[in-house]
């Protein structure tokens, strides 16, 4: 048995081969507790709950099986033309050569991808699934964001001998869950810059002025933020700006603490020791182009429901800059203009930055090796003080404190994982919907600074929206067909329904009264209707004309 389980204990029963819808909760009600509402992030953690109700064992076992340090198989063909990639028909982010599963890191140097695996190649594509691990182990001095296992809030790998496995499209095989298009110009998301937004502003402003709380962009002298009053006229507030209280930009030096923690640079030629004379931190060549690394969100999360793509996110894609600057300079890419005037690159953001991917930079991070990470997948918590409508949306997404808590027990072909009988053995893996309505705009910090911009939509002008993410997930019993199942999680801003507390009562019961005698009139039977009922029941005109404390959805 299957089911869902919610952070109040509420039990939802999965459908096998169909999607279950989850609401998520309204925001308004979500944050009306929180000392600090405005911007606020919130992560609903469900729990699918795996268990057996038979008298003999459950037995799960992989659908990929092998060392459990490795990550599944490829699902692209690595034997590509380039008309091929430079078309879309192959997803080229799941054949880099640099990956774990490539045929380079094979022993017997073999690929992993088999072209008799019709399933796996079109409907599980489990290698460009991402998970997130939100407990990971890593080896002493090894890499925290690395490519099969990274700190949140970057996408993680899912490895063999899992037991339950992360789909990329849904049941039917009509629709995808994860999508190499980006929205709006529909380009391809081979690196970073690609499937993420990151900090709009092109130039610090070079000053400071206290009634100001958007970040400037860099820092004075003394190590204090420099501010602006306004989002840049080019982007106005489609962009991801940050406001002056952040903590990673309180000062010169927690700002530079942050960036050194991300990227492992520590070498003072980015961001010197000191100030000294101001530090210009926004694009480069104007700046240094840090704020452009530190800040940054998924491409698809800010996608209303009803938006194309906005069910969507994106696909695992880890970038290892130098590696990627080799390829695109290849003899299939090197001077390839794709048929959407793309070209294949790594990413501009980070090459800005001399020590990140700049291969003659003789500071170059991670031993000369360069910057290298997978794509966001998560909200952080910090990400609550930026601002614009980039900040704003949702994320979805399997979780695990380690790999090893979705795995069988070994590496082998028949290891398996055993459900004993009754809820006390069942197994209950995380599934994270995070969603986050406003942004941080206003002066100051705390409740004072009031709600925030719903969306990060400076106008006013949205006043409702939905968010909604869809994703599917395989259990596989010993000697039975797949157990699959599709889940889609929504929330809302506030709820639809008429609150008739905001109207005077008399003129609620005038128009009560006068609907019923036009019904009466149409049909005498309507006369023991809920407007009948509301009219005659006294009191009653806090409950609202529809079914008490229903939710149907109807604000997409």
């Amino acid at each position: 048995m299957v089911t869902l389980i919610d952070d109040q204990g509420n039990v939802t029963n999965l459908k096998r081969n169909s999607v279950t819808r989850i609401f998520a909760g309204f925001y308004t009600s979500e944050v009306s507790n929180l000392d600090d509402a405005r911007g606020a992030i919130i992560s609903k953690t469900f729990f699918i709950n795996l268990a057996n109700n038979e008298q003999t064992g459950l037995r799960l076992i992989a659908r990929i099986s092998g060392n459990r340090n490795r990550m599944v198989k490829q699902s692209e063909n690595p034997n590509y033309l380039t008309s091929e990639a430079t078309g879309g028909t192959v997803i080229l982010p799941a054949t880099y050569p640099w990956l774990d599963n490539s045929q380079t890191n094979q022993s017997n140097n073999q690929p992993t991808f088999k072209t008799d695996d019709a399933d796996y190649n079109t409907l599980r594509k489990y290698d460009l699934t991402p998970i997130l691990l939100t407990n990971p182990s890593f080896t002493a001095g090894g890499d925290q964001y690395g490519q099969t296992v990274s700190l949140a809030p970057f996408q993680s790998t899912q490895n063999k001998n899992q037991f339950i496995n992360s789909r990329f499209s849904d049941v039917s095989s009509d629709e995808d869950f994860y999508s190499y298009r980006r929205p709006g110009d529909g380009n391809f998301t081979f690196n970073l810059d690609t499937a993420e937004n990151f900090y709009g502003r092109v130039n610090d402003t070079t000053s400071s002025n206290p009634s100001d709380f958007i970040w400037g962009g860099g820092f004075m002298s003394d190590g204090t933020p420099t501010t602006a009053s306004a989002y840049p006229v080019s982007t106005g507030d489609e962009t991801l700006e940050v406001q002056i209280t952040h903590p990673w930009v309180t000062s010169y030096a927690a700002y530079r603490k942050a960036y050194s923690n991300l990227t492992g640079d520590t070498s003072n030629t980015v961001l010197p020791a000191t100030p000294a004379g101001g530090v210009n931190c926004a694009d480069a060549p104007a700046g240094n182009g840090t704020a452009n690394v530190l800040f940054r969100q998924s491409k698809f999360i800010n996608l209303t429901a009803k938006e194309t793509l906005g069910k969507y996110q994106a696909i695992y894609l880890n970038e290892k800059t130098l590696d990627l600057i080799q390829l695109a300079n290849s003899a299939n890419f090197s001077g390839i203009v794709w048929p959407n005037g793309q070209t294949l690159q790594a990413s501009p953001s980070i090459t800005a930055v001399p020590t990140l991917g700049d291969p003659t930079n003789s500071n170059l991070v991670n031993g000369g090796a360069g910057y290298s990470r997978n794509i966001k997948t998560s909200f952080e918590t910090f990400d609550q003080y930026t601002l614009g409508t980039h900040s704003c949306g949702s994320y979805l997404f399997l979780s695990g404190d380690t790999h090893e808590s979705l795995q069988t027990g070994g590496d082998s072909v028949q290891s398996s994982t055993i459900i004993q009988f009754g809820q006390s053995n069942s197994l209950n893996i995380p599934l994270v919907f995070q969603y986050r309505m406003t942004d941080y705009f206003g002066t100051g910090s705390g409740a004072d600074g009031g709600i925030g911009n719903i969306g990060g939509d400076s106008t006013g002008a949205t006043t409702n929206l939905t968010y909604a993410k869809k994703i599917g997930f395989d259990v596989y019993p010993n000697n039975q067909d797949p157990f699959q199942y599709d889940i889609e999680v929504f929330s809302a801003y506030r709820s639809n329904k008429l609150n008739l507390d905001v109207f005077p009562s008399k003129t609620v019961t005038k128009g009560l009264n006068d609907l019923e005698k036009v019904l009466t009139k149409l049909s005498p039977s309507v006369t023991a209707t809920r407007v009948n009922n509301v009219v005659k029941g006294g009191g009653g005109f806090n409950k609202g004309l529809f079914a008490a404390d229903s939710f149907n959805g109807n604000v997409f």
